[in-house]
């Protein structure tokens, strides 16, 4: 059977401590025994969104491709997903 190769887009991950941040890492964590899992996580902060958006971004479209499946950490990225 074929590993699903997930493409996981954080905008909260640890060392930042908070609810959002605990529950993406867990998620990318236990995601990562059943799948391949590349994290894209900003791990820096709010006052870094303004640059890792546009790097997620810019990464996100350069590797979809290589992806079954494109897994977005909260619904803030929906507008960077164009929905």
């Amino acid at each position: 059977m074929k590993n699903v190769k997930i493409l996981f887009i954080s905008r909260a991950y640890p060392p930042i401590v908070g609810g959002i941040e605990n529950q993406n890492y867990e998620l990318g964590k236990w995601l990562g025994r059943i799948a391949d899992v590349k994290i894209i996580a900003n791990t820096h902060g709010r006052k870094f969104l303004p640059l890792f958006a546009p790097y997620a971004l810019l990464r996100a479209v350069l590797n979809i491709s290589k992806y079954d499946v494109l897994l977005l950490g909260d619904g803030h990225w929906l507008l960077l997903a164009g929905l």
